[in-house]
């Protein structure tokens, strides 16, 4: 909702509908931790080549120009609600919708390798950077598996996150590959994080720890 002031009138809250449009060379990251943008989000992978010969040079200034027609053809195609959340459940669950969103996100990438403990105390630690690394380490804090990760795809410094940020991007991440799930009052049912003995856990573990040799090297 927007808060709107007319001249001459009461303040007012708008629900204002709006598309945003957003052209990047690398699919969009989102941080996003109570699934909100995850349970909404589509892609549709545009991924055929066209011929060198049949490239048009002025394709991009074209698209712009039909910008507005675009959306309102789209608009006007989808006008039963019902049809078009099939349509794009169908979409945002299909394998190459995946395959983009984790070229762009790696930490969602990261998070196929795990699965949901009934517990914390079976859970992981989460960890941090300090301290030894040695395989027990990896095999149980989280943030040192993620370490490992980042360095066995040679990811450069700027782009590994920091502990803090990790946790909330996993936590969407994890919450994103299980369909974010929700209870009746609309809480979150997926990852969570809990002090447990004076140490930080989460409701994770890896769905096959042996993944641990080919990051580290051992494979």
């Amino acid at each position: 909702m927007v808060e709107v002031k007319t001249l001459y009138k009461n303040k007012s809250n708008e629900k204002i509908d709006a598309i945003f449009m957003m052209t990047t060379n690398h699919p969009l990251m989102f941080i996003d931790k109570n699934g909100g943008i995850g349970r909404r989000r589509v892609i549709i992978p545009f991924d055929r080549v066209i011929p060198q010969s049949k490239k048009d040079v002025d394709f991009n200034n074209k698209v712009k120009r039909e910008i507005y027609g675009i959306t309102k053809k789209l608009l006007a195609r989808f006008t039963k609600e019902e049809e078009a959340r099939t349509i794009l459940e169908d979409y945002r669950r299909n394998n190459e919708s995946l395959g983009v969103k984790m070229r762009g996100n790696h930490v969602l990438e990261f998070a196929q390798y795990f699965t949901l403990t009934d517990t914390f105390a079976q859970g992981m630690k989460v960890g941090g950077a300090i301290g030894k690394s040695t395989i027990q380490d990896y095999q149980t804090k989280l943030y040192k598996a993620y370490l490992a990760f980042c360095d066995y795809l040679n990811l450069k410094t700027k782009d590994i996150l920091p502990l803090t940020a990790f946790k909330d991007a996993f936590q969407g991440a994890m919450n994103e590959k299980l369909g974010n799930p929700i209870d009746e009052q609309g809480r979150s049912l997926g990852v969570r994080f809990s002090q447990v003995k004076g140490l930080l856990r989460v409701n994770v573990k890896f769905s096959d720890n042996r993944i641990l040799d080919e990051w580290l090297g051992k494979a």
